[in-house]
């Protein structure tokens, strides 16, 4: 059987893409049940309860974030960015329903820090940090740390002076049995930190897309192939009519 491939795009000028390509890996709800633990987590969050949740961080909320994530434990595609001068990698899911980006930091001692890449601030030249505290409430867990900014890459694009979050502290169950790092929020400015710039935003900021435009694609082999090949789409075979929704 062919492998399936999906990539996250990002439009440039006309007929030239950005391209991060994403892999598929084991979803949480995989890893938890390879450790028999997911019957314990789902006894411990029971959809009653995250809808619950749900319905009360629907609320605008001052102080905190609050991002809803509905179908967390079975995320399977991840792809790579990297943050500071000089870059240090991170596995981060694309996620188009929260607007923050966040990765663990170096200060955190949950195992699900332990068992992931980490962010060092004092390695990066370029990271500045303004002295926020920030919590990050998901349907199923919380990531609570400081706020900070440095430069961003995804793809070929680098982003200078991102907001994202540095985690001090994660739910364990959730996080530890992820097989990524962190998140990349993709959805609207009202949902991100007060005062802080999602990075879908600061591509359009800083003049680095030229359409307020992404795309996933999923494909078994033929997006690697034509996109490879002088980094161009064959929308053809890949984009029909776009239909918009308000």
């Amino acid at each position: 059987m062919d492998s399936c491939w999906m990539s996250l795009i990002f439009f440039l000028l006309p007929m030239h893409l950005a391209r991060i390509p994403l892999r598929k890996v084991k979803s949480i709800r995989e890893n938890l049940r390879e450790k028999w633990f997911l019957k314990n987590f789902l006894d411990e969050h029971p959809h009653d309860m995250i809808r619950s949740r749900l319905t009360e961080n629907s609320a605008p909320q001052k102080k905190n974030t609050t991002l809803p994530l509905r179908n967390y434990l079975d995320v399977i595609y991840v792809g790579n960015i990297s943050i500071g001068t000089p870059p240090q990698q991170f596995s981060v899911v694309f996620d188009t329903g929260s607007s923050d980006t966040w990765v663990p930091s170096i200060y955190c001692q949950s195992m699900a820090c332990v068992t992931h890449n980490t962010f060092d601030p004092f390695q990066s030249t370029t990271f500045r940090f303004p002295g926020f505290i920030v919590e990050l409430q998901y349907a199923t867990g919380a990531v609570t740390g400081f706020l900070g900014y440095d430069t961003i890459q995804v793809g070929d694009l680098v982003i200078k002076d991102q907001a994202f979050a540095i985690s001090q502290s994660e739910d364990d169950v959730v996080f530890e049995n992820a097989a990524f790092d962190g998140i990349v929020g993709l959805s609207f400015p009202s949902m991100a930190i007060e005062g802080t710039t999602p990075i879908f935003d600061s591509l359009m900021n800083q003049s680095l897309i030229a359409q307020t435009v992404f795309a996933f694609y999923l494909s078994r082999s033929f997006l690697r192939d034509s996109l490879d090949q002088g980094n161009q789409l064959d929308c053809r075979a890949t984009f029909g009519p776009a239909s918009w929704i308000l």
